[in-house]
């Protein structure tokens, strides 16, 4: 895979030439890819669930707003981390990623902000805003849970879709409108095992509320796996 072009080589396939069974091919490979560093990839990103989460504690709107942009940062690294594993040199952060890279990446996050403003929508929809604006205050808040995972969920159909755009970023040297543009593009080429995928990540994600295990659990296998999709689709 290249790591210096700064051009985006996209697939040149149609949907229909990517099989839902693909989902399972990418799944084994991150299942390989994640016994590599097991414990390490576990402790990761269940700091990577924590810190965001404490952020969000500090007066709104500041904490709020630099939580939902600060939590894809913190997710960004993770991406060499996996290249580097992937190809055998250890667990690291070490890559040729340049100031530039992290700027367009940061950039970038902002996304997270704009995507959270449709989650609060979603949830203001659900389980009313003055709730809502508790529940976000880091209080209790009695409400069906059901409902909060509906809310968690609702945006990652839109995530999924987006996925490729930082490893393009920072993997593929590829400028911030080229990764955007062959990150989507991709994605809905392979749209069939992408959403077999999606469906598992919302559900998981929808058993947040009930006990943040599975997500714990999963979320470091389905992030390799996410990897182990990028590294066939973007060589």
């Amino acid at each position: 895979m290249t790591t210096t072009t700064s051009t985006v080589n996209t697939l040149k396939l149609d949907s229909a030439n990517a099989p839902f069974s693909d989902a399972a091919v990418w799944l084994k490979e991150g299942w390989g890819l994640f016994k590599k560093a097991p414990f390490k990839l576990f402790l990761l990103m269940t700091l990577f669930a924590i810190v965001p989460g404490l952020v969000q504690l500090l007066p709104a709107p500041t904490g709020l707003t630099v939580s939902k942009w600060l939590a894809p940062m913190l997710m960004a690294t993770v991406w060499p981390l996996l290249f580097n594993l992937n190809n055998q040199q250890g667990f690291s952060f070490k890559h040729n990623a340049t100031w530039a890279k992290w700027g367009r990446v940061a950039v970038w996050s902002v996304v997270g902000i704009l995507l959270a403003l449709v989650q609060f929508a979603v949830g203001s929809a659900l389980i009313g805003s003055e709730q809502l604006s508790v529940l976000l205050s880091g209080q209790f808040v009695d409400v069906e849970r059901w409902r909060v995972g509906v809310m968690f969920v609702s945006i990652v159909p839109v995530n999924m879709l987006l996925m490729f755009v930082v490893p393009l970023l920072l993997l593929n040297n590829a400028s911030l409108s080229d990764a955007v543009k062959g990150g989507i593009t991709t994605a809905l080429k392979v749209i069939k095992p992408l959403s077999m995928l999606c469906l598992i990540n919302m559900l998981v994600t929808f058993t947040a509320p009930y006990s943040l295990l599975p997500m714990l659990l999963v979320g470091p296998v389905l992030a390799c796996t996410y990897f182990c999709a990028y590294n066939r689709l973007f060589k």
